[in-house]
């Protein structure tokens, strides 16, 4: 196995926000949040992310997701309104979709053109303009991470907990675009641990990030086993994300950390390659 571990990017800012990296549909594309002398906006990259160009910063962005369309992405701006750019976010593109309470940040896209999720409750395969709500029978405790899977969006996963059973996390899968799920795992993880989920570059490719224990797992079949791929020793970072790439085993990780005054002062990006 080789694992590559490397640093592509370092900015500051005063500025702290929420959902930050998303994957375009090409090899090496990347939509992420940074910062800008006066706020923070979005970057596009098309080499892994070893340079970026900043694209917009006339939104208050909380997420972002990319599309399968080339140069199509989504965002969030607070407090829960939905946008949609057709020319990669650049400014004066962004339309608006809706704004519904019911919207959550985590936003999932790039599986078919036109489709996105919002966490595990509704989805629209029209860019965002209608909802489809979920019923997400077999559903129980509270969502910590969702994601779906990189080439079959029936298929989908959710993590949760309940605090009634504060060491106990469990993972859900739908094949049936979360109308039904049911748990696959039960894992022995405190309910406050930061874990999260992403898909990877084929079916049936999940990653999942314990940013408490600092371990990266790594699943080929659908989450049925996981596979403990590596660790990581970076600390005392204030927020992170992380996306599966376009590559096997490509899989990227984003840190803040914040300075005295609570603000942003470093981003860093990496990226990580398993080869098995």
């Amino acid at each position: 196995m080789k694992n590559i571990f490397t640093i592509i990017l370092t900015i500051i800012t005063s500025i702290t926000y929420a959902q930050y990296i998303t994957r375009g549909p090409d090899i090496g594309e990347l939509y992420f949040l940074g910062p800008t002398n006066n706020g923070y906006g979005l970057y596009y990259s098309t080499d892994f992310g070893e340079t970026a160009t900043f694209i917009d910063g006339s939104m208050d962005y909380v997420s972002i997701a990319a599309d399968k369309t080339k140069g199509g992405i989504y965002c969030i701006e607070y407090p829960i309104n939905l946008y949609y750019s057709d020319e990669y976010g650049n400014t004066g593109t962004w339309n608006f979709k809706f704004s519904n309470e019911y919207l959550y940040y985590l936003i999932v896209s790039g599986v078919e053109e036109g489709h996105i999720f919002s966490d595990c409750s509704m989805h629209s395969i029209n860019y965002g303009s209608d909802l489809i709500f979920h019923y997400i029978n077999g559903w129980f405790g509270s969502v910590k991470h969702t994601t779906i899977d990189c080439d079959n969006e029936e298929i989908g996963y959710a993590i949760t907990y309940k605090l009634s059973q504060p060491d106990s996390l469990y993972l859900f899968k739908t094949i049936d675009t979360f109308e039904n799920v049911n748990v696959i795992q039960q894992w022995d993880f405190h309910w406050s641990n930061n874990i999260l989920l992403s898909y990877g570059s084929i079916t049936g490719e999940l990653f999942l990030v314990d940013f408490t224990q600092k371990i990266i797992w790594f699943s080929n079949n659908y989450g049925d086993d996981f596979l403990e791929i590596d660790t990581f020793n970076l600390t005392n970072y204030y927020q992170v994300d992380m996306v599966g790439g376009q590559q096997v085993g490509e899989l990227y990780i984003f840190f803040s950390y914040i300075n005295s005054l609570w603000g942003i002062a470093h981003i860093y990006i990496y990226i990580y390659i398993s080869l098995n």
